[in-house]
Protein backbone atom coordinates (compact mmCIF):
# COMPACT_ATOMS: atom_id res chain seq x y z
CA UNK A 1 0.00 0.00 0.00
CA UNK A 2 0.95 3.35 -1.12
CA UNK A 3 1.43 5.78 1.90
CA UNK A 4 1.29 9.52 2.05
CA UNK A 5 5.20 9.35 3.51
CA UNK A 6 6.06 7.68 0.21
CA UNK A 7 4.01 9.34 -2.12
CA UNK A 8 6.18 12.59 -0.35
CA UNK A 9 9.51 11.40 -0.66
CA UNK A 10 8.73 10.33 -3.85
CA UNK A 11 7.79 13.34 -5.03
CA UNK A 12 10.40 15.57 -2.49
CA UNK A 13 7.37 17.46 -0.49
CA UNK A 14 6.43 16.86 3.12
CA UNK A 15 4.03 14.78 3.91
CA UNK A 16 1.46 17.51 5.26
CA UNK A 17 2.42 19.31 2.29
CA UNK A 18 1.43 16.54 0.06
CA UNK A 19 -1.84 15.12 2.30
CA UNK A 20 -3.16 19.03 1.83
CA UNK A 21 -2.91 18.97 -1.82
CA UNK A 22 -4.84 15.42 -1.99
CA UNK A 23 -7.27 16.89 0.07
CA UNK A 24 -7.97 20.21 -2.40
CA UNK A 25 -6.87 22.27 -0.09
CA UNK A 26 -7.71 25.80 -1.05
CA UNK A 27 -5.88 27.55 1.63
CA UNK A 28 -2.71 25.76 -0.43
CA UNK A 29 -0.93 27.69 -2.97
CA UNK A 30 1.21 24.90 -5.35
CA UNK A 31 2.42 25.19 -9.08
CA UNK A 32 0.21 23.35 -11.75
CA UNK A 33 3.81 21.29 -12.56
CA UNK A 34 4.13 20.00 -9.10
CA UNK A 35 0.11 19.23 -8.09
CA UNK A 36 0.06 16.91 -11.14
CA UNK A 37 3.30 14.98 -9.90
CA UNK A 38 1.37 14.38 -6.42
CA UNK A 39 -1.72 12.89 -8.03
CA UNK A 40 0.04 11.08 -10.15
CA UNK A 41 2.47 9.42 -7.20
CA UNK A 42 -1.01 8.98 -5.69
CA UNK A 43 -2.57 7.60 -8.88
CA UNK A 44 0.25 5.20 -9.54
CA UNK A 45 0.41 1.27 -8.28
CA UNK A 46 2.62 0.57 -5.64
CA UNK A 47 5.62 -0.11 -6.64
CA UNK A 48 7.72 -3.24 -5.85
CA UNK A 49 11.28 -2.76 -4.76
CA UNK A 50 13.57 -2.47 -8.13
CA UNK A 51 10.69 -2.33 -9.95
CA UNK A 52 11.41 -0.84 -13.37
CA UNK A 53 8.75 2.11 -14.78
CA UNK A 54 7.39 0.15 -17.47
CA UNK A 55 6.54 -2.55 -15.03
CA UNK A 56 4.97 -0.53 -12.50
CA UNK A 57 2.74 1.09 -15.33
CA UNK A 58 1.12 -2.38 -16.11
CA UNK A 59 -2.10 -3.09 -15.43
CA UNK A 60 -3.45 0.78 -16.10
CA UNK A 61 -7.52 0.84 -14.79
CA UNK A 62 -10.23 3.20 -16.27
CA UNK A 63 -11.44 5.82 -14.12
CA UNK A 64 -14.25 5.13 -11.62
CA UNK A 65 -16.28 7.67 -10.18
CA UNK A 66 -19.26 7.14 -7.35
CA UNK A 67 -22.65 8.53 -7.78
CA UNK A 68 -23.98 9.92 -5.10
CA UNK A 69 -28.37 10.76 -4.56
CA UNK A 70 -29.71 7.54 -6.07
CA UNK A 71 -32.91 6.79 -5.51
CA UNK A 72 -33.34 9.38 -2.42
CA UNK A 73 -35.50 12.36 -4.73
CA UNK A 74 -38.88 12.75 -2.99
CA UNK A 75 -41.80 12.91 -5.05
CA UNK A 76 -42.11 14.98 -7.97
CA UNK A 77 -37.76 15.19 -8.15
CA UNK A 78 -37.58 11.51 -8.83
CA UNK A 79 -38.03 11.98 -12.41
CA UNK A 80 -35.54 15.02 -12.77
CA UNK A 81 -33.13 12.62 -10.68
CA UNK A 82 -33.72 9.70 -13.25
CA UNK A 83 -32.81 11.80 -16.29
CA UNK A 84 -29.81 13.72 -14.52
CA UNK A 85 -28.59 10.04 -13.57
CA UNK A 86 -29.14 9.07 -17.27
CA UNK A 87 -27.28 12.13 -18.86
CA UNK A 88 -24.43 11.02 -16.20
CA UNK A 89 -24.16 7.43 -17.03
CA UNK A 90 -24.35 8.65 -20.75
CA UNK A 91 -21.08 10.95 -20.72
CA UNK A 92 -19.65 8.16 -18.35
CA UNK A 93 -19.98 5.50 -21.34
CA UNK A 94 -18.44 7.60 -23.70
CA UNK A 95 -15.58 8.40 -21.92
CA UNK A 96 -15.21 5.04 -20.86
CA UNK A 97 -15.54 5.98 -17.16
CA UNK A 98 -17.30 3.31 -14.47
CA UNK A 99 -20.25 4.63 -13.16
CA UNK A 100 -20.28 3.47 -9.19
CA UNK A 101 -24.13 4.03 -7.47
CA UNK A 102 -23.42 5.01 -3.89
CA UNK A 103 -25.69 5.22 -1.27
CA UNK A 104 -24.20 7.89 0.63
CA UNK A 105 -20.42 9.12 1.46
CA UNK A 106 -20.04 6.52 4.10
CA UNK A 107 -19.94 3.85 0.90
CA UNK A 108 -17.11 5.71 -0.48
CA UNK A 109 -15.29 5.92 2.36
CA UNK A 110 -15.26 1.84 2.89
CA UNK A 111 -13.50 1.70 -0.88
CA UNK A 112 -9.68 1.47 -0.14
CA UNK A 113 -8.01 4.92 -1.93
CA UNK A 114 -5.60 2.23 -2.83
CA UNK A 115 -7.36 -0.69 -4.31
CA UNK A 116 -7.93 -1.04 -7.45
CA UNK A 117 -11.87 -0.04 -6.86
CA UNK A 118 -10.79 2.67 -5.74
CA UNK A 119 -12.72 6.03 -6.33
CA UNK A 120 -11.81 8.80 -8.78
CA UNK A 121 -14.26 11.07 -7.91
CA UNK A 122 -17.83 11.84 -7.21
CA UNK A 123 -20.38 13.13 -8.94
CA UNK A 124 -23.86 14.51 -6.50
CA UNK A 125 -27.08 14.41 -7.79
CA UNK A 126 -29.07 16.87 -5.96
CA UNK A 127 -28.21 18.18 -2.28
CA UNK A 128 -27.09 15.92 1.07
CA UNK A 129 -27.94 16.30 4.38
CA UNK A 130 -25.43 18.14 6.27
CA UNK A 131 -24.06 15.19 8.09
CA UNK A 132 -23.10 13.50 4.70
CA UNK A 133 -21.84 16.98 3.64
CA UNK A 134 -19.84 17.07 6.43
CA UNK A 135 -17.97 13.82 5.40
CA UNK A 136 -16.81 14.61 1.98
CA UNK A 137 -13.34 16.33 2.93
CA UNK A 138 -12.66 12.83 4.81
CA UNK A 139 -12.83 11.51 1.28
CA UNK A 140 -10.27 13.86 -0.55
CA UNK A 141 -12.03 13.03 -3.95
CA UNK A 142 -12.61 16.09 -6.45
CA UNK A 143 -16.58 16.55 -6.10
CA UNK A 144 -19.41 17.82 -8.68
CA UNK A 145 -23.16 18.71 -7.43
CA UNK A 146 -25.86 18.65 -9.59
CA UNK A 147 -28.38 21.05 -9.03
CA UNK A 148 -27.09 22.87 -5.79
CA UNK A 149 -23.93 24.39 -4.98
CA UNK A 150 -22.76 23.67 -1.25
CA UNK A 151 -19.68 25.64 -1.46
CA UNK A 152 -18.31 27.22 -4.19
CA UNK A 153 -14.88 27.32 -3.08
CA UNK A 154 -14.42 23.91 -2.61
CA UNK A 155 -16.66 21.90 -5.27
CA UNK A 156 -17.74 22.06 -8.85
CA UNK A 157 -21.19 22.05 -9.99
CA UNK A 158 -23.63 22.44 -12.48
CA UNK A 159 -27.03 24.30 -12.04
CA UNK A 160 -30.39 25.85 -13.11
CA UNK A 161 -30.86 29.63 -13.39
CA UNK A 162 -34.94 29.95 -13.48
CA UNK A 163 -34.99 33.32 -13.88
CA UNK A 164 -35.45 34.13 -17.03
CA UNK A 165 -38.04 30.90 -17.72
CA UNK A 166 -40.27 32.74 -14.44
CA UNK A 167 -39.69 36.02 -15.88
CA UNK A 168 -41.26 34.70 -19.27
CA UNK A 169 -44.15 32.75 -17.81
CA UNK A 170 -44.90 36.04 -15.99
CA UNK A 171 -44.70 38.20 -19.14
CA UNK A 172 -47.05 35.69 -20.86
CA UNK A 173 -50.01 34.80 -18.37
CA UNK A 174 -50.16 38.77 -17.29
CA UNK A 175 -50.21 39.76 -20.97
CA UNK A 176 -53.28 37.21 -21.72
CA UNK A 177 -54.70 39.09 -18.26
CA UNK A 178 -53.89 37.14 -15.62
CA UNK A 179 -53.13 38.53 -12.18
CA UNK A 180 -53.33 35.73 -10.03
CA UNK A 181 -51.07 33.41 -9.57
CA UNK A 182 -51.00 30.31 -7.47
CA UNK A 183 -48.21 28.05 -6.11
CA UNK A 184 -49.24 24.18 -5.93
CA UNK A 185 -46.71 21.94 -4.48
CA UNK A 186 -44.10 21.12 -1.44
CA UNK A 187 -43.83 23.20 1.14
CA UNK A 188 -42.05 23.47 4.65
CA UNK A 189 -38.10 23.31 4.41
CA UNK A 190 -37.33 24.00 0.12
CA UNK A 191 -34.66 21.84 0.23
CA UNK A 192 -35.32 19.83 -2.75
CA UNK A 193 -33.10 19.92 -5.86
CA UNK A 194 -33.85 23.48 -7.44
CA UNK A 195 -37.20 24.36 -5.51
CA UNK A 196 -36.10 27.05 -3.73
CA UNK A 197 -34.64 28.59 -6.59
CA UNK A 198 -37.81 28.10 -8.86
CA UNK A 199 -40.04 29.85 -5.43
CA UNK A 200 -37.77 32.47 -5.28
CA UNK A 201 -37.43 33.45 -8.93
CA UNK A 202 -41.25 33.04 -9.38
CA UNK A 203 -41.42 35.61 -5.87
CA UNK A 204 -39.30 37.87 -7.14
CA UNK A 205 -41.00 38.23 -10.53
CA UNK A 206 -44.47 38.73 -9.46
CA UNK A 207 -42.85 41.58 -6.33
CA UNK A 208 -40.99 43.54 -8.92
CA UNK A 209 -44.69 43.60 -10.90
CA UNK A 210 -46.85 44.38 -8.09
CA UNK A 211 -48.76 40.90 -8.26
CA UNK A 212 -47.27 39.42 -5.11
CA UNK A 213 -47.16 37.77 -2.76
CA UNK A 214 -47.77 34.47 -4.72
CA UNK A 215 -50.35 32.37 -3.29
CA UNK A 216 -48.89 29.08 -2.03
CA UNK A 217 -50.89 25.68 -1.39
CA UNK A 218 -48.85 22.73 0.27
CA UNK A 219 -49.22 19.64 -0.90
CA UNK A 220 -48.39 16.24 1.02
CA UNK A 221 -46.28 13.73 -0.91
CA UNK A 222 -48.71 10.77 -0.82
CA UNK A 223 -51.28 10.84 -3.66
CA UNK A 224 -50.40 13.67 -6.16
CA UNK A 225 -53.24 13.28 -8.20
CA UNK A 226 -56.03 13.84 -5.21
CA UNK A 227 -53.42 16.38 -3.56
CA UNK A 228 -53.97 18.58 -7.19
CA UNK A 229 -57.57 17.75 -7.15
CA UNK A 230 -58.01 19.39 -3.65
CA UNK A 231 -55.97 21.54 -3.27
CA UNK A 232 -57.39 23.47 -6.81
CA UNK A 233 -61.05 22.92 -5.67
CA UNK A 234 -60.28 25.09 -2.58
CA UNK A 235 -58.38 27.67 -4.81
CA UNK A 236 -61.10 28.05 -7.05
CA UNK A 237 -63.49 28.49 -4.33
CA UNK A 238 -61.59 31.47 -3.11
CA UNK A 239 -62.08 33.44 -6.37
CA UNK A 240 -63.42 33.07 -9.56
CA UNK A 241 -60.41 35.48 -11.48
CA UNK A 242 -58.34 34.47 -13.76
CA UNK A 243 -55.40 32.29 -12.49
CA UNK A 244 -52.47 30.85 -13.62
CA UNK A 245 -51.54 27.50 -11.30
CA UNK A 246 -48.00 26.86 -11.38
CA UNK A 247 -47.54 23.35 -9.99
CA UNK A 248 -44.43 21.36 -9.06
CA UNK A 249 -45.32 17.71 -10.99
CA UNK A 250 -47.30 16.88 -13.67
CA UNK A 251 -49.47 14.19 -11.53
CA UNK A 252 -50.36 17.11 -9.36
CA UNK A 253 -51.32 18.94 -12.43
CA UNK A 254 -53.69 15.91 -13.68
CA UNK A 255 -55.81 16.16 -10.47
CA UNK A 256 -55.76 20.02 -10.83
CA UNK A 257 -57.15 19.77 -14.10
CA UNK A 258 -59.18 17.43 -12.80
CA UNK A 259 -60.95 20.06 -10.25
CA UNK A 260 -61.19 22.58 -12.74
CA UNK A 261 -63.48 21.09 -15.35
CA UNK A 262 -65.38 19.49 -12.36
CA UNK A 263 -65.88 23.42 -10.99
CA UNK A 264 -66.57 24.47 -14.85
CA UNK A 265 -63.46 25.97 -15.00
CA UNK A 266 -61.74 25.85 -18.52
CA UNK A 267 -58.47 24.85 -18.22
CA UNK A 268 -55.98 26.72 -20.60
CA UNK A 269 -58.73 29.34 -20.51
CA UNK A 270 -59.39 31.44 -17.27
CA UNK A 271 -57.28 28.48 -15.16
CA UNK A 272 -53.91 28.08 -16.75
CA UNK A 273 -51.77 25.00 -15.77
CA UNK A 274 -48.17 25.57 -15.36
CA UNK A 275 -45.45 22.50 -14.46
CA UNK A 276 -42.40 22.57 -13.13
CA UNK A 277 -39.39 20.29 -14.61
CA UNK A 278 -41.15 19.08 -17.62
CA UNK A 279 -44.13 17.77 -16.04
CA UNK A 280 -43.47 14.21 -16.93
CA UNK A 281 -46.22 11.97 -18.83
CA UNK A 282 -49.06 13.34 -17.63
CA UNK A 283 -48.06 17.11 -18.91
CA UNK A 284 -46.88 15.75 -22.41
CA UNK A 285 -50.78 13.88 -22.93
CA UNK A 286 -52.83 16.29 -21.29
CA UNK A 287 -55.50 17.58 -23.50
CA UNK A 288 -54.46 20.59 -23.87
CA UNK A 289 -50.79 20.36 -23.09
CA UNK A 290 -49.80 21.78 -20.54
CA UNK A 291 -47.63 24.37 -20.24
CA UNK A 292 -44.12 23.69 -18.98
CA UNK A 293 -40.66 24.62 -17.52
CA UNK A 294 -38.04 22.64 -18.22
CA UNK A 295 -34.54 21.88 -17.01
CA UNK A 296 -31.52 20.71 -19.27
CA UNK A 297 -31.73 17.50 -16.98
CA UNK A 298 -29.73 15.10 -18.89
CA UNK A 299 -27.23 17.91 -20.25
CA UNK A 300 -26.70 18.74 -16.55
CA UNK A 301 -25.34 15.05 -15.65
CA UNK A 302 -23.39 15.15 -19.18
CA UNK A 303 -21.55 18.47 -18.26
CA UNK A 304 -20.87 17.04 -14.23
CA UNK A 305 -19.20 13.80 -16.47
CA UNK A 306 -16.83 16.89 -18.09
CA UNK A 307 -16.15 18.58 -15.39
CA UNK A 308 -15.34 16.14 -13.41
CA UNK A 309 -12.62 14.74 -16.00
CA UNK A 310 -11.47 18.25 -16.45
CA UNK A 311 -10.38 18.45 -12.82
CA UNK A 312 -9.46 15.23 -12.57
CA UNK A 313 -7.36 15.78 -15.73
CA UNK A 314 -5.56 19.13 -15.29
CA UNK A 315 -5.89 19.08 -11.28
CA UNK A 316 -6.66 22.30 -11.26
CA UNK A 317 -7.26 24.07 -7.61
CA UNK A 318 -10.32 26.17 -8.35
CA UNK A 319 -14.07 25.62 -8.32
CA UNK A 320 -16.23 26.08 -11.40
CA UNK A 321 -20.03 26.44 -11.30
CA UNK A 322 -21.09 25.69 -15.16
CA UNK A 323 -25.32 27.61 -15.20
CA UNK A 324 -27.84 25.95 -17.70
CA UNK A 325 -31.13 27.84 -18.14
CA UNK A 326 -34.26 26.27 -17.66
CA UNK A 327 -37.45 27.34 -20.47
CA UNK A 328 -40.77 28.39 -20.55
CA UNK A 329 -42.90 25.99 -23.30
CA UNK A 330 -46.05 27.75 -23.16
Amino acid sequence: MTTIEEIATQVGVSAAAAARVLSYDPSLSVGDELRRRIFEAAAAPPRRMGATASESGRGARARRIGLLGIGSAPGAAADWHREVRSGVERACARRGIECVPLSDPVSALAISPWSPDRLDGLISIGSLKPDELARLPALGKPTVFVGSSPDDTRYDSVVVDYSEAMERLIDHWTGLGFRRFVYIGSCGPENETGRADRLAALRTGLDRRGLGPLQARCASASEPEAEGRRLMAQALRESRAPTAFVLESGRLAAGAADAAREAGRQVSGDAALVVLDGGGLEASLSEPPFATVRTPAALLGESAVTQLADRLRTQRLFAQKTVLNAALFA
